[in-house]
């Protein structure tokens, strides 16, 4: 990891917390530095940072212990034609495949357990040079389009065709959406997110 990573680490999360030596550079002691590689085999194996770096060491090795054994021995057939499919490049191959699983396993089973298995498995196979970095942006490509293919399909089963459209854009600096409506309408339309963030002043 890079020190300007370790800056905005501090910054954002408030770790590490660095000491200063004579001539005034950063030093770590055992304890962060022993944090900080746990954080790294998070990283590498595809945990977000946001979601780890914060954590106390006991936190990250459970969490490490975790995306060891997600994978089971009985799913990796499963993966490794996965692998082939990925080293070949073959995106029709891989959208058939998500496709498959998804129909067979059920939404909320596939995003839960399918999604993320596959997820840390794909970086566990970077980590131990398997794959490259392109094939892990090739991987997050074709999941990000069958992804979007999904939550396009929900969206159109949620909206009626008929009746008043509600859109809520909430504010950059609350997580509570105000609506103003001089009726009771807004109990009748559909309430549409159109953005994760907008600015205050829109």
């Amino acid at each position: 990891m890079g020190k300007d990573v370790l800056r905005v680490w501090e910054r954002r999360y408030g770790f590490p917390v660095p000491q200063r030596d004579a001539r005034g550079d950063r030093v770590y002691d055992q304890d962060q530095l022993g944090r900080l590689r746990l954080i790294k085999q998070l990283l590498d194996a595809g945990v977000r940072a946001g979601g780890i770096v914060p954590k106390a060491e006991h936190e990250l090795r459970a969490l490490l212990a975790e995306t060891e054994t997600a994978i089971s021995p009985s799913m990796e057939p499963r993966f490794e034609a996965w692998l082939d499919l990925l080293l070949r490049g073959d995106t029709a191959g891989m959208r058939a495949t998500l496709q498959r699983e998804r129909k067979r396993q059920g939404l909320e089973s596939w995003l839960s357990d399918e999604i993320f298995r596959l997820g840390l498995w794909v970086g566990q196979a970077w980590q131990s040079q398997r794959i490259k970095v392109y094939h892990q942006h090739l991987f997050c490509e074709v999941l990000q389009a069958e992804l979007r293919k999904v939550l396009a399909a929900i969206h159109r089963r949620a909206i009626p065709q008929d009746g008043p459209r509600v859109l809520l854009p909430p504010c950059r600096r609350s997580n509570t959406v105000w609506v103003w409506s001089p009726s009771n309408a807004c109990l009748r339309s559909t309430v549409v997110i159109i953005s994760p963030w907008v600015p205050t002043r829109h």
